[in-house]
């Protein structure tokens, strides 16, 4: 899933990739961060665009893209 987001977006202007490691504090830190917006914590791996829970599966890039471009037209930071 990191690879085709990664591959995704390094296509895409404007658009910044960040890869969770929930096994470190930070990382852990910051999927606790991410699952207070959600109903449920959320799998392991999963894509959040602008902090809210976009896939929890792997997508197809065609489905990314469109996601993305979706955030993009409501803010200028994905």
């Amino acid at each position: 899933m990191a690879r085709l987001a990664q591959g995704v977006v390094s296509q895409m202007e404007g658009v910044e990739f960040k890869v969770v490691h929930t096994k470190t504090l930070e990382g852990a830190t910051r999927y606790f961060q991410l699952s207070m917006t959600t109903t449920r914590k959320p799998p392991v791996p999963s894509i959040f665009i602008n902090g809210e829970l976009a896939f929890e599966s792997t997508p197809t890039e065609d489905e990314l893209i469109e996601r993305i471009n979706q955030a993009l037209k409501g803010s200028k930071d994905v």
